[in-house]
């Protein structure tokens, strides 16, 4: 059986912000243990299913619209690395100036585990 998972990160880190295009360059995952003593390697990410529709969403939640995009993704030796551009919206107003100015500071990658 599947399971469906919330990989934690609490040492990704934000590496870039744009305010001419409300957008962050950051790791969403990186390959360290997290809480459950389980890491994903680098090499492990299937992106071919989120590339179809590369929303941000706001802890999991799939009954809230996106608060932005993600225009592009790609996995590295250091982590699963991506550029984020939050919508116009009061929410995605919200969590870039969060980010920008290093409240939030982590993020958080829903996967289906594999062997």
């Amino acid at each position: 059986m599947k399971k469906n998972k919330k990989f934690n990160i609490i040492t990704s880190k934000v590496k870039e912000v744009n305010d001419e295009e409300r957008s962050i360059t950051a790791y969403g995952s990186v390959p360290i243990k997290d809480r459950d003593n389980e890491l994903i390697a680098s090499d492990a990410w299937n992106l071919k299913a989120f590339k179809k529709n590369p929303v941000l969403m706001l802890s999991h939640d799939y009954y809230k619209p996106p608060v932005g995009k993600v225009t592009w993704i790609k996995a590295e030796k250091e982590g699963l690395k991506f550029k984020a551009t939050f919508a116009k919206t009061a929410v995605g107003d919200e969590l870039y100036q969060l980010y920008k100015d290093d409240i939030m500071k982590s993020f958080s990658v829903g996967f289906i585990a594999h062997k």
